[in-house]
């Protein structure tokens, strides 16, 4: 009995030293971003004026229209908050991932292969790029107004739903990234393929 105790411990243990290992990295690169304030304000404030370009098509299109495909203005300025939100999220937590293709043309990823650590683990703390918290900013700024304008009665139920959805939608394109990006291993520029349903999508 006590030998299979000693083993969990052990495996608890060495969990626990791996998930510090990952925030050790995580936060060394949040420190070498934050290194240069102005930099980093300038990328985030980037990444936002990119993401803002589609919202002034949705509200150029809706000056010529009242609704669209059934939806009103509002509607779609929730759906384009909430899809904003997810994937930024999603960006900012697998988008290094787009960089695979080369980890693996360069030799790099046997590097990643070498270590007794998980090598997506690896992949996703090797470049976190802050700046991409930008794009979240954006669909935050457009649920916050579109909410504050009282429309919706909120229930509990729907408060759940506006929080819950975002985090649901990251998960689902960090899946559908991962899973495309994984065709590199088989492509010689498999990042095109992955940029089709990420990006492009």
């Amino acid at each position: 009995m006590v030998e299979p105790n000693l083993r969990s411990v052990r495996r608890e243990l060495r969990r626990g030293r791996v998930s510090r290992v990952y925030l050790r990295i995580l936060g060394s690169h949040v420190r070498s971003q934050l290194a240069y304030p102005v930099s980093f304000a300038l990328d985030v404030v980037g990444q936002a004026l990119a993401q803002a370009i589609e919202l002034i098509v949705i509200l150029a299109v809706f000056g010529q229209v009242r609704s669209l495909g059934g939806f009103e203005r509002d509607e779609v300025l929730l759906i384009y908050a909430l899809s904003g939100i997810a994937f930024g999220l999603a960006d900012l937590t697998v988008g290094q991932l787009d960089d695979l293709p080369r980890w693996i043309r360069t030799g790099e990823l046997d590097v990643l292969l070498a270590r007794p650590l998980g090598v997506l683990a690896q992949l996703l703390t090797s470049d976190l790029q802050l700046r991409r918290l930008g794009r979240v900013a954006v669909g935050v700024v457009v649920l916050v107004l579109v909410l504050a304008q009282g429309q919706v009665a909120m229930t509990p139920l729907d408060v759940l739903l506006v929080l819950g959805t975002p985090l649901l939608g990251a998960t689902i394109i960090c899946a559908i990234w991962v899973a495309t990006c994984s065709v590199s291993f088989w492509l010689v520029e498999g990042r095109e393929v992955a940029n089709a349903f990420t990006y492009g999508s």
